[in-house]
């Protein structure tokens, strides 16, 4: 079923960078809802754990949404 008159506010888009708009309750939704990284090929994992690295003052649950919208990772 689809919502022909959506109200939500929510929805963003991962072509689009995060930006002062985007939720804090759906960056840490993501988080805890979004990719498993456990199903992340070896090279992805690899690039994860390097952009940890140079973002070590930014929260968790932005570091792995704005991992996965910079690296196109659904």
């Amino acid at each position: 079923m689809c919502d022909a008159n959506p109200k939500h506010s929510w929805y963003i888009s991962f072509k689009n960078p995060l930006n002062e708009e985007t939720p804090v309750w759906f960056q840490e939704w993501f988080c805890w809802a979004g990719p498993t990284k456990s199903i992340f090929p070896p090279v992805v994992v690899k690039f994860y754990e390097d952009f940890k690295k140079v973002t070590l003052n930014m929260p968790i649950h932005e570091k792995l949404l704005i991992f996965c919208v910079e690296m196109s990772v659904s």
